[in-house]
Parts: C-alpha cells; structure tokens; sequence
C-alpha cells in the first residue's frame, strides 16, 4: 500500500528526509526490510545483515525505499498534529487530501478509492497555506461579504422604519382630508385605512424574511470565520478547514446574492380627488394609492 500511496503524490513529497530508524530512533533511515515491515539507519542496517535471524532478509536502501506517511517512524512536524482518524480505517489518520474530490483520506482511502485522484500529503501542503493566495482570498471573500451583509441589514431597518413613517403620513392625511368631507369620506376613510395597513402589513413582512435571512446569514459567516480563526495556529487543520469553507462560502455567497434580491416595498403617495362632489357620488372616487417607487435593497460596494 506504501509503494501505491507514494506513487501518485505530488512532485515535492520528500518524506524520506523525515523517516528515521525504527529500532534506534535516532538516525535517519537509510534501508527499508520488506520482511520486516521496518525502516533501518545504515548501522542498525549493517547489524540486520549480520545477525543470523534477519540475514536472509530483502533490505531496500535509499530511493528504492517505500514512502509511507503514515509510517511511525515519521517524526511528526511541531504544527502537523494530531490528525482525525479515518471513519473508514479506525488506526489510520486523515494525513492525505484528494484534490480531485476535495477531501481529506488516510493511505488506505488513497489506494481504495483515490487511485487515479491528485492526492497530496497535508503536512507538506499545509506549510505555506496560511501565505498562499488561496487562504487570504478565501479570508478577504469573507471579510467583504461581512461588511456587505452588514451594509444590507442596515439598509433594510432603514427601509423598514420609512415603512413605519409612510403609514403615519398617509393616515394623517387622510384624516385631514376626512375632515373636509362629510360621511361619505368617513366611510372611504375607513376603507383607504384597511388598504393601508394591509400595503404596510404586507411590506413588513416581506422585509422581515429578508432581515431574518441577513441575521442567519450573519450567523453561518461567523461560524466560518471562527473555524478559520481557531484553526489559524495549525496549518493542517487550517488547510483542512478551508477546504471545507470554500464550498460553504460559495453558498453563502448565492444566499448573499438572494438577501439584495426582491428587497423592497411599494411606495404611494396620497392623492386627492379633483371632483369632490363626483367623489361623493362614487363610493370609490374619494381617494387613491398610487404607487410611484419600489425601493430596492441597493447598497455600493
């Protein structure tokens, strides 16, 4: 599985220069005995081609060794670990990612179901991520939907207390107007009331789904931006992360695009009847709400 594993690793996987001897612990190995299952320092190597138990064994030395990353005799790098393990291979660890699929495996996961996928080992990759172009784009991507979410919600609360305004201007005109006409406005008054609570009804409740929406949306960045941020002191969780943010971003971006959309409300402005007494004679000519805006949610970025 060793050989299968370090056959299909990017250009640039060098574990070799991290695996030391297994018996001694101390020098880098310089053999692999294929009886064995065991990487050898060039001593310990020596001393297993001597002793009579081990003589006869097949000692692959230097290039021709397997890579096996998942092999003990890696000494771990300060900032690798600890890995999760494989929900596949208990007593593997999640030390591969698969670039064609966009997931991390274990070596056994490689060689299973990754045979013909880019698969790249983490620690290697992980190094530089936090450097790299694609983390600080993923971190600006989020930074900048941040502050349009931000610019959105507040442009909807604006909205919405105009809502509130335009209702109170419009009933006090008509008040007004009630007052100039006998009891057939009364009547129409009543009647161009219910049409206005009803435009501020459904107005509210349309800007309130998108209020909701923008607070949830809130929500889900901030919980990619504290998985970023906690993950930032282990670049392999870091990459890993990331990886998982980057589809969850562009969701979040579609439901982004969705909060600006259909953002709302219908405008009217009250508008007298030139024809009082044609207005007494119609039940519905007292007064009219004409629509003269709809208000998008629009907020330069």
């Amino acid at each position: 599985m060793a050989d299968a594993v370090s056959g299909r690793l990017k250009k640039g996987f060098d574990v070799t220069k991290r695996i030391y001897c297994e018996p001694c612990g101390n020098l880098l190995a310089d053999a692999f005995c294929t009886d064995c299952s065991e990487y050898l320092c060039s001593p310990c190597a020596n001393l297993h081609e001597k002793q009579r138990v081990s003589k006869h064994h097949t000692l692959l030395r230097g290039s021709n060794m397997p890579i096996a990353p998942h092999s003990t005799a890696i000494k771990p790098d300060s900032n690798t670990g600890p890995f999760k393990k494989c929900s596949q291979h208990p007593n593997e660890e999640l030390k591969l990612f698969c670039e064609t699929h966009g997931s991390a495996c274990c070596s056994a996961c490689s060689v299973s179901l990754h045979r013909q996928c880019d698969v790249i080992y983490i620690p290697d990759a992980a190094k530089d991520y936090k450097t790299g172009p694609e983390y600080r784009k993923l971190i600006d991507d989020v930074k900048g939907m941040e502050q349009l979410a931000a610019k959105y919600l507040t442009d909807i609360d604006k909205k919405m207390k105009s809502v509130d305004k335009q209702e109170v201007e419009l009933l006090a005109m008509l008040d007004k107007y009630r007052a100039e006409v006998i009891a057939f406005v009364e009547k129409r008054v009543k009647e161009l009331s219910l049409e206005i609570q009803q435009l501020r009804i459904k107005d509210t409740a349309s800007l309130k789904e998108k209020q909701s929406k923008s607070r949830k949306f809130q929500a889900k960045l901030s919980a990619v931006k504290s998985k970023l941020t906690t993950s930032e002191q282990n670049h392999c969780e870091l990459f890993t992360e990331c990886k998982n943010a980057i589809s969850v971003v562009t969701q979040l971006q579609s439901e982004l695009a969705d909060i600006a959309d259909n953002a709302h409300f219908q405008q009217y402005q009250f508008q007298k009847d030139a024809n009082i007494e044609a207005a007494m004679a119609n039940k519905a000519g007292l007064a009219t709400l004409e629509l003269i805006a709809g208000w998008l949610l629009k907020v330069k970025c």
